[in-house]
């Protein structure tokens, strides 16, 4: 079945019904933002001090602000499981669209595109590796939490890209996050597990095909 939802530039975008079974898999994605004021701590700090990010601060740092936005208003504080259902089925329809940038659009307004209601999955995805590789750096401080260590919390991003890569991969094709995503997972993946782990070198072997 498909349904069909117009774009903000007017254009029809046909999307393929998402299966509860992926719908559940994402909501697994969508509870770590209950750790989103130290994730998007985390991912501050590290744009504050890198001189090395691939992906231009203001198309994260405004995403962040955008999805702060999305998860105060949406997702948790007394969120039940059936709210959370609801929107790991809005964000699974979302990420099942094509994306697509209209022609004259400018960096300025480019994160709106995959946040707000059109929220999609990879750009969480891509938050959650910045923050692993922030935690693991050490720029963490006491943002994380007294229950875990930073290597502990970074674990714990990888794992959620980890499923957003795998998520992705059914519902949707390539573009421009799913690549930043591979990315970004690809860096994490090499200071957690090593240049020579399996699961790194089937990582940097996917992000070649």
């Amino acid at each position: 079945t498909h349904g069909e939802q117009s774009n903000t530039d007017g254009r029809e975008n046909s999307a393929i019904a998402p299966s509860p079974a992926l719908v559940k898999r994402t909501a697994e994605v969508l509870r770590c933002l209950q750790h989103f004021p130290a994730i998007k701590n985390l991912v501050h700090k590290y744009y504050s001090v890198s001189q090395t990010a691939v992906i231009p601060s203001p198309f994260i740092l405004n995403a962040l602000d955008e999805l702060e936005v999305t998860v105060n208003g949406s997702l948790f504080g007394s969120a039940s499981d059936e709210r959370l259902f609801t929107f790991s089925t809005f964000v699974t329809h979302n990420t099942s669209k094509a994306l697509q940038i209209p022609q004259n659009s400018d960096g300025t307004v480019f994160h709106k595109y995959f946040t707000g209601p059109f929220l999609r999955l990879e750009i969480i995805g891509v938050i959650c590796a910045l923050a692993g590789r922030a935690s693991y750096f050490g720029l963490a401080d006491s943002t994380v939490g007294d229950t875990e260590s930073p290597t502990q919390f970074s674990r714990k991003m990888l794992v959620i890209c980890d499923l957003t890569i795998h998520i992705c991969k059914s519902l949707t094709a390539l573009n421009d996050l799913s690549l930043w995503l591979v990315h970004e997972n690809l860096l994490l993946s090499k200071l957690l597990r090593g240049d020579s782990s399996q699961s790194y070198l089937l990582t940097l072997h996917e992000s070649h095909r």
